[in-house]
């Protein structure tokens, strides 16, 4: 048994180690790239026909309010610019804000909101704090350490 742990933390075929978990990353992606749409489609599916979809309860994650029409009406769109109109109340304020939320969908073409599963406040500026903070371990980790093409790992510096 010890050999065998032995052979799985050596540097005997690291190659193979590397490359098999990219090759099955790279598969899972591939795989959900053919069948993610069709087992969760988007609202730019359902405006694609939608005397098929009508009535159907779905989940929209991820999309910006671009902007509020009333205390009762606000128009969302998602990261490749896509429009919908959603039946609804949201927070004042939450312009430009991303929301996820469960909807219907109505055939001429727009959504009525549910439950607002979630309003992703000051997103932006998380997402520049975590950036930061990403360059800065980058930073203090490639000052520690640098890599060897030869072994293909890397090492401490000197």
């Amino acid at each position: 048994m010890g050999d065998r742990l032995s052979i799985l933390f050596s540097d005997k075929l690291r190659w193979l180690k590397i490359a098999l978990p990219l090759l099955i990353l790279a598969a899972l992606c591939v795989y959900s790239g053919i069948k993610g749409p069709e087992l969760a489609p988007h609202f730019s599916d359902y405006l694609k026909d939608p005397d098929r979809f009508d009535g159907t309860q779905f989940m929209v994650q991820f999309t910006m309010v671009k902007e509020i029409k009333g205390p009762e009406r606000f128009v969302v769109a998602d990261l490749n610019g896509r429009r919908i109109d959603v039946v609804g109340s949201i927070p004042s304020g939450s312009e430009e804000c991303f929301i996820s939320f469960e909807a219907i969908f109505k055939a001429p073409g727009y959504l009525i909101l549910q439950k607002p599963w979630h309003i992703y406040s000051k997103d932006r500026l998380k997402l520049y704090v975590s950036a930061i903070a990403l360059l800065g371990v980058m930073a203090f980790f490639l000052r520690r350490f640098r890599f060897n093409l030869r072994r293909f790992c890397f090492e401490a510096r000197r």
